[in-house]
C-alpha cells in the first residue's frame, strides 16, 4: 500500500516522504541489511526529518 500511495504521489506531483521512509525500509528488511525493530520506527521520522 505504502508503495501504491508514493507512486501516485509522484504521478500527482505530491510528496510522500513518510512513505518513502517506510518504503525503502522494509526494503532493507527484506534484503537483510536492517534488522526489524522499533528503533526502525525512530529511523524512518528520521529520515523525513520529524
Amino acid at each position: 500500500m505504502n508503495g501504491l500511495i508514493c507512486s501516485k504521489g509522484r504521478e500527482a506531483g505530491v510528496e510522500t516522504p513518510f512513505n518513502d521512509a517506510i518504503v525503502e525500509a522494509m526494503h532493507g528488511v527484506d534484503d537483510g541489511s536492517i534488522t526489524p525493530g522499533p528503533e526502525l520506527v525512530d529511523s524512518i521520522i528520521r529520515a523525513v526529518g520529524r
